[in-house]
């Protein structure tokens, strides 16, 4: 639970998108500005001490203000937005659902690469398409520091945070657009015989 609700607490700061967004993630915005909806092919590794602790890929989703959904391959689905959020575990045959307040709160890292982030991260340029973001409120429940790399499109290809002794590498590619289908389509129903239970 941990795993997944950390790989969707990277990032959406809601605030004016143009005027707070840091250079690690304006292409994304604007590009998301224009068309309502990207999605890419997501990577995502957990290690600590060198020992890999998580690995799985699947798809992210992002449509402004505040919806993400990452289909893992083998089923494991989560979807965040305003009104709430489901999480599908297959694997326990059983479906969580979030309250608004807890799918913000999970989502909170995606919130930089929707509305761009320079509310709550100072950005330090690395060189050759590289960026430190630095929480500006360790309280908020951010990662005190985050690494983006873009690609030549200027796109994030890989983001690197660490969270305690852990961490998290996520591999972006292979990015689309596309018109938004809106909150409809960031709703997950359980599948027959599965429960469903609130998140504590």
């Amino acid at each position: 639970m941990r795993a997944i609700i950390l790989v969707v607490a990277l990032a959406l700061a809601q605030g004016a998108a143009a005027a707070t967004s840091l250079q690690a993630t304006k292409p994304l915005v604007d590009r998301l500005s224009r068309s309502g909806r990207a999605e890419t092919r997501i990577g995502q590794t957990i290690s600590s001490a060198g020992e890999t602790l998580r690995s799985a890929h699947g798809r992210l989703t992002l449509e402004p203000p505040d919806r993400l959904r990452i289909d893992f391959d083998g089923g494991e689905r989560v979807t965040m937005r305003k009104n709430g959020g489901e999480w599908i575990q297959p694997s326990a045959q059983q479906m969580l659902v979030l309250k608004p307040g807890q799918a913000q709160a999970a989502v909170s890292i995606w919130k930089a690469f929707l509305a761009g982030g320079g509310q709550a991260f100072r950005e330090r340029a690395l060189g050759a398409g590289r960026y430190q973001l630095v929480s500006r409120d360790t309280s908020a429940g951010l990662p005190d520091s985050v690494q983006v790399e873009q690609g030549a499109d200027g796109l994030p290809q890989r983001i690197e945070l660490w969270v305690g002794e852990e961490r998290w590498s996520l591999r972006l590619r292979h990015w689309t657009f596309a018109r938004a289908r809106g909150d409809s389509a960031f709703k997950l129903r359980a599948p027959a015989g599965y429960q469903v239970f609130d998140w504590p």
